[in-house]
């Protein structure tokens, strides 16, 4: 899709690694790479939303090509930064990624991507109980905005309350990912240890296949 922008959420230190999660590495390489390799090969522009307490340099070296947003605020979620990347995209469409999913697909991403085309405002994968992965969706920019924004006058800073106040929305079911990847792999989002070496195994399987 043409105008397509991607935004990265980086935020900043993770009390459970020590450091900014988007540094940390696997398999030699920062879990930020993985997602902005994947971004940047979708995509027209990609821009990275980082906290203010994070330092710059290791962001700008592994994602050379991207715009890097600093939070001019405290931090106070993924909704707030999500927002503060619409604002500043080039793109009337956009893909929403957090930093944490180094097994992310250059090919779901684009398949969500072309499934909004002119018709629908949001594409968001969920799962059969229900469960949504709103940052790995796409989103037109200027209805996501409104959502957000709406949203966060009222107080309310889930991503399921914005997503709510978009009317022109669609589900992508996690059943039909696991057609077209072989696996849902690709949702995995590394928060503890255990899934780090998941990851791993994971993406060590991958290149020897």
């Amino acid at each position: 899709m043409a105008d397509l922008s991607s935004i990265i959420l980086a935020g900043g230190s993770s009390r459970r690694f020590g450091r900014s999660k988007a540094l940390v590495e696997i398999l030699g390489k920062p879990m930020l790479g993985y997602v902005y390799d994947a971004a940047s090969s979708i995509s027209d522009e990609v821009l990275i939303v980082v906290s203010r307490d994070i330092d710059l340099s290791p962001i700008e070296r592994i994602a050379s090509g991207a715009r890097i947003v600093v939070e001019d605020y405290e931090a106070s979620g993924p909704l707030r930064a999500a927002l503060e990347g619409w604002r500043n995209v080039r793109g009337g469409n956009s893909i929403l990624l957090s930093c944490d999913i180094p097994l992310v697909s250059p090919e779901l991403l684009s398949i969500l991507s072309e499934t909004m085309g002119s018709t629908f405002d949001a594409v968001i994968p969920r799962w059969p109980n229900g469960f949504i992965e709103p940052l790995y969706a796409a989103y037109k920019v200027k209805p996501a905005i409104e959502a957000a924004v709406k949203a966060l006058e009222l107080g309310e800073n889930r991503f399921i309350d914005m997503i709510q106040k978009i009317k022109r929305k669609i589900y992508f079911s996690t059943v039909v990912v696991e057609n077209i990847l072989g696996s849902t792999d690709t949702f995995l989002n590394v928060n503890s240890i255990e899934d780090l070496r998941r990851a791993e195994g994971i993406l060590r399987k991958n290149r020897k296949v």
